[in-house]
């Protein structure tokens, strides 16, 4: 009879486990879910040293605005077509931390998850800053 009574009570214990482990996994999920609309909403900038060119990438890469103040009226076609590339890619090198930030907010600092979905947007637009 103690046999029995100890077996169900390990399964209890047992069912008690995964069912936290179920729970955390939800509530991971969720998080998760709400760190990515939170980055489906959010931009960054890079703008040209004195102003010229201003662009807003989103979070996923897309152009969102290009602004070009009055000086880049001057530039020929090639000049201003670089620059505009060249503050593409500055936005683009942001986007990583950007998603460092939302991501540290959601899951803390040093979550594994987090911290590999932000290295592969550092492999898809990092490193695009130098490149000009």
């Amino acid at each position: 009879m103690t046999e029995s009574w100890a077996s169900e009570e390990a399964f209890r214990q047992a069912q008690s486990r995964i069912d936290g482990i179920v729970a955390e996994a939800e509530q991971r999920y969720e998080r998760a879910r709400a760190a990515r609309e939170d980055l489906e909403h959010r931009t960054v900038s890079a703008e040209s040293t004195r102003g010229e060119v201003r662009v807003t990438v989103a979070a996923n890469g897309t152009l969102r605005d290009l602004e070009l103040g009055e000086r880049a009226d001057r530039w020929s076609r090639s000049e201003l077509s670089t620059e505009i590339l060249a503050c593409v890619r500055r936005a683009y090198a942001k986007l990583p931390e950007l998603a460092e930030e939302v991501y540290a907010e959601r899951f803390g600092a040093h979550d594994a998850a987090a911290e590999h979905a932000v290295s592969l947007l550092r492999e898809a637009f990092g490193g695009q800053e130098d490149a000009r």
